[in-house]
């Protein structure tokens, strides 16, 4: 009988993940030297997400997440901010630490990645832009 994924592990290990790619990018992303850089087995990355495209799947969304999280908490503090305000917010925040700038390039490279490099599917890399694009829709509308 299989082991259920430990939730709270799985979380704390996706995250370290994310600092992962951020770090070392998509294009040349394998399970063997990740797992090696995060102190864990293969075995255990594929017992969390299955297979690499998931892992990097919910990377990706982990990330974007983390971004949204950050863009909520300008918009808690000031509801009416502005389209340039944000994204002069997410200019300062972006350039602010070297992380910052790495947790924004891996959208892109998400992105812009020819999909037989990263195995990701074509909406998994559109969601990385269109997050973004919609929010910007829908503060213009």
């Amino acid at each position: 009988m299989a082991r259920t994924p430990d939730l709270e592990r799985r979380q704390e290990l996706l995250d370290r993940i994310v600092e992962y790619l951020a770090e070392h990018g998509l294009a040349q992303a394998t399970l063997r030297p990740m797992a090696a850089s995060l102190g864990v087995s293969i075995n255990r990355l594929v017992h969390h997400f299955g297979s690499k495209e998931e892992l990097l799947a919910t990377a990706l969304r982990r990330a974007l997440d983390q971004q949204i999280a950050v863009q909520e908490e300008w918009l808690a503090k000031n509801p009416r901010m502005g389209l340039v305000e944000l994204y002069r917010r997410w200019w300062r925040w972006m350039n602010e630490t070297p992380e910052h700038l790495s947790s924004i390039r891996l959208n892109y490279e998400a992105a812009a990645l020819d999909p037989r490099a990263t195995g990701l599917t074509g909406d998994v890399r559109a969601d990385q832009i269109g997050v973004w694009r919609h929010d910007a829709e829908q503060r213009l509308i």
